[in-house]
């Protein structure tokens, strides 16, 4: 063998090992590829999944609003109601007084 053909032959090597590496190099771009698509799936996925389930902080802010009148109105009720029954109870008291004075 002369030089020439064994510069072909370490040539043709060398050729198969890039060859090689560059397939290596396409499968793992390919992997990676499908990763990325994978995980951008999933935080889709997920986006949707948070969308669908947690308030956002305008729907909360108007849910605590409700909540802060309907509370609100429960206590001016409860107070109307509580000066209404002590009025009665006013008024029952002096009837009863009254009784017992004509009863004297």
């Amino acid at each position: 063998m002369d030089n020439h053909e064994i510069f072909e032959a370490v040539l043709a090597v060398l050729n198969l090992l890039i060859a090689g590496f560059a397939f290596v190099m396409w499968q793992n771009l390919q992997d990676a590829r499908s990763d990325a698509k994978k995980s951008l799936d999933s935080v889709a996925a997920h986006e949707l999944y948070c969308a669908r389930t947690y308030v956002t902080q305008e729907g909360l802010t108007q849910a605590i609003q409700n909540l802060e009148k309907t509370i609100g109105s429960l206590v001016e009720a409860v107070q109307s109601n509580m000066t209404e029954n002590r009025q009665n109870f006013r008024d029952l008291y002096e009837k009863m007084n009254n009784k017992q004075d004509k009863e004297k």
